[in-house]
C-alpha cells in the first residue's frame, strides 16, 4: 500500500490569509526552498486512516523563523472533525522551508503562514460525471474524493469547490448516490459532479 499512497496524496499548500490576522504580518507569497515530498506523505499517513481507507484535511498556522522554517504551529481546522489529520498535518510543519524574503522581497521571520493540506490514498474506481440539477451552481463541477462500502458513498472531500456553499451541496449530494456494482466491495472513488441549471 506504501507505493499507492506515494503516489495519489496530494499536497495543497497554498497560503491564504487567515481572518484574524492583519494581512501584512501574514505571507501570502512564500518563496518555498523545501515542502513535503510524497514519501513524506506516504510515511506519515495514519496508519488508523489507511486501514479504514480514509482520506481527510488539516490546516495549520504557522510563525515564520529566522531561518524559514515552521514554528508555534497550531491546527486551525481538519476533516473529518475527529479524525487525525489535523496532528498529521501539524507533524508536516517540518518539511516546510522558505526563502527569507517572499515573492514580494519582504521579510518572512515573525509572520504567520497558513498551510492546508489534503490526504488522500489511491482510487480503485472513478465515475462517469454525474449531472445535478441546480440553477445557483449551473456550469460548476466539482471533484469529489469519497469511499465507498457496498456502493454508498462516505468520508467525501471536495477537491476543487470554489466557495462554501459550492462545497456543502456537493457534500449533500453525495449522500444520495448509490455506485453502480463494482468489482471492490470497498475503496476510493473519484466522481466529478456536473451542475446544470435544467
Amino acid at each position: 500500500m506504501f507505493a499507492g499512497v506515494f503516489a495519489a496524496i496530494l499536497i495543497q499548500a497554498v497560503p491564504t490569509v487567515p481572518a484574524a490576522v492583519a494581512s501584512d504580518e501574514v505571507v501570502t507569497r512564500p518563496v518555498w526552498t523545501s515542502r513535503p515530498s510524497g514519501r513524506n506523505f506516504a510515511e506519515n499517513y495514519p496508519v488508523s486512516a489507511q486501514k479504514e481507507e480514509l482520506a481527510g484535511s488539516g490546516t495549520i498556522r504557522c510563525v515564520v523563523t529566522a531561518a524559514g522554517t515552521l514554528g508555534n504551529c497550531e491546527v486551525t481546522w481538519q476533516e473529518p472533525e475527529n479524525g487525525p489529520f489535523g496532528a498529521t498535518a501539524l507533524s508536516m510543519a517540518r518539511y516546510f522551508k522558505m526563502e527569507a524574503k517572499d515573492a514580494e522581497g519582504a521579510l518572512v521571520a515573525g509572520r504567520q503562514v497558513r498551510i492546508p493540506l489534503r490526504f488522500i490514498l489511491p482510487r480503485s474506481v472513478t465515475a462517469t460525471p454525474v449531472r445535478v440539477k441546480s440553477p445557483s451552481f449551473a456550469g460548476s463541477q466539482v471533484d469529489v474524493d469519497c469511499r465507498f462500502r457496498d456502493r454508498r458513498l462516505d468520508n467525501c472531500l471536495t477537491l476543487n469547490a470554489r466557495d462554501e456553499r459550492l462545497r456543502e451541496a456537493a457534500l449533500a449530494i453525495t449522500k444520495e448516490i448509490v455506485l453502480p456494482p463494482t468489482r471492490e466491495a470497498t475503496g476510493r472513488v473519484l466522481l466529478p459532479l456536473q451542475f446544470v441549471g435544467e
